[in-house]
């Protein structure tokens, strides 16, 4: 019985099992593809996830990056997190981490135009808009937030008008230092 089921589902167009799901077919935004050059990090992987959504990994000189790439109906969102294990300077050494992260990103090698807009975009903000930017502060997480036409971000950030915005956060965690960069925008 669940071999017939399994062939009614295929027939019907259902995936089959572990299959990568495909994207909504009204999804605006095009499937999430690497950005970065295979060839240029030790430990690269690139996996597509589910509704539109994908991650990238590899180990850079002082830290292990995650890309994470998202978007579909109605915005995408490219973000950078840098894994950083027992760094001599403190969480929330404000200046140290935005110059960190611009440092980082500007140094990627990108496989092709994937995503180069949002680097730039967040090399500026990290380097200049970041710091007249209003800080979350918490015990363990220092957060900025911009929205792209200027105005102040919301409780649950830039509302659909504004264009998007850029988010910077660096949390403790239990073996060191994460700071999570993230560009996103209404499609």
């Amino acid at each position: 019985m669940e071999a017939s089921l399994l062939a009614l589902l295929l027939a019907a167009g259902a995936p089959a099992l572990g299959a990568p799901a495909a994207a909504e077919p009204d999804c605006t935004a095009v499937a999430p593809s690497p950005m970065l050059k295979k060839s240029a990090y030790r430990g690269y992987r690139f996996e597509r996830g589910p509704e539109n959504t994908a991650t990238e990994k590899a180990a850079l000189g002082d830290a292990a990056l995650t890309i994470e790439t998202a978007g579909c109906y109605d915005g995408l969102e490219h973000s950078f997190t840098f894994a950083v294990r027992s760094p001599r300077e403190s969480f929330d050494d404000l200046d140290h981490w935005l110059q960190f992260a611009a440092r980082q990103l500007a140094a990627l090698k990108l496989a092709g135009e994937n995503g180069r807009g949002d680097v730039q975009e967040l090399t500026a903000f990290l380097s200049g808009a970041a710091k007249k930017v209003a800080v979350g502060r918490s015990p363990s997480e220092v957060r900025l937030e911009a929205c792209r036409d200027g105005s102040r971000p919301g409780d649950d950030g830039c509302a659909f008008a504004t264009g998007g915005g850029d988010r910077f956060a660096v949390r403790k965690t239990a073996t060191g230092v994460e700071v999570y960069v993230s560009a996103y925008s209404a499609l």
